[in-house]
């Protein structure tokens, strides 16, 4: 009877084992990651100007940021440096502070900053350790204001941050237009 219990425990613990260094990695800086992070920022900071008014003194200046980065993520391959990317992002990150928190989308800005955040630390630290971009330094009223959720085991950092995206966007039915 114990040996059958112990055989029972082992065998999917031995397998856990195995598989849990591929399982507990970090994503790494490849092309494909950073792809996806850029399409994903891109996606939600498009889906907050439509959300916005074209009246707004910062919308102009929010869509040359996001035509900044669009080009930037296309010209970029894997094999070049991260300075121009980040430099965008940073740029993206300047002009969603200037965003009043009075806005009905502040919100999403909250968490899409979270999201730059997060790459922007992910690759600078990874890349230039001493360079540290501006908006990161400056004080951004949107920064922090809400985390961003972990993933599941078997769920991406950017399905997470789609995930959660999309929770804020059903919670408010003004913010209908916004899912991802």
């Amino acid at each position: 009877m114990n040996r059958r219990f112990f055989l029972k425990t082992s065998i999917p613990t031995g397998v856990m084992v195995a598989g849990a260094p591929s399982l507990l990695t970090m994503e790494g800086c490849d092309s494909a990651t950073l792809k996806s992070y850029l399409n994903t920022v891109l996606d939600a900071a498009e889906k907050i100007l439509a959300l916005s008014n074209s009246t707004e003194s910062w919308y102009t200046t929010l869509t040359k940021a996001i035509a900044a980065l669009k080009a930037t993520e296309s010209s970029w391959s894997g094999s070049t440096a991260v300075a121009a990317i980040i430099s965008a992002l940073d740029t993206l990150e300047a002009v969603l502070a200037v965003i009043p928190l009075t806005s009905g989308y502040s919100v999403l800005i909250d968490l899409l900053v979270s999201i730059i955040d997060t790459i922007l630390t992910t690759f600078v630290s990874a890349t230039a350790p001493a360079a540290i971009p501006k908006a990161m330094a400056m004080a951004n009223a949107h920064r922090g204001r809400i985390p961003l959720k972990k993933p599941h085991l078997f769920q991406s950092k950017v399905g997470a941050f789609k995930q959660q995206w999309n929770e804020l966007v059903s919670a408010n039915p003004d913010l209908a237009k916004a899912k991802l």
